[in-house]
């Protein structure tokens, strides 16, 4: 956890939110300024400056970014609810 970053205050439940899904590894949660009628956020829990620090041992945590969705209740549901045409 990075002590300035937003996302990890988020996470932590340092600062409030709409929490959507989480696990382990992910957490999802509303975003406060959306840009369509549904507009989640999905972070992975370990901290990235960025993506150039990812390492085959970090990648299981970012690939559960593209994943969780499909374990949350209704997914299928929600995922077409959100697609864009």
């Amino acid at each position: 956890m990075s002590a300035d970053c937003l996302f990890c205050k988020i996470s932590a439940k340092k600062i409030p939110s709409k929490i959507v899904y989480e696990d382990p590894d992910v957490f999802a949660f509303d975003d406060i300024s959306p840009q369509a009628p549904t507009h989640i956020l999905i972070c992975p829990r370990k901290h990235f400056e960025s993506l150039t620090e990812a390492t085959p041992k970090t990648r299981p945590s970012l690939a559960n970014c593209n994943w969780s969705p499909r374990n949350w209740p209704a997914s299928a549901i929600f995922l077409q609810a959100t697609a864009r045409s």
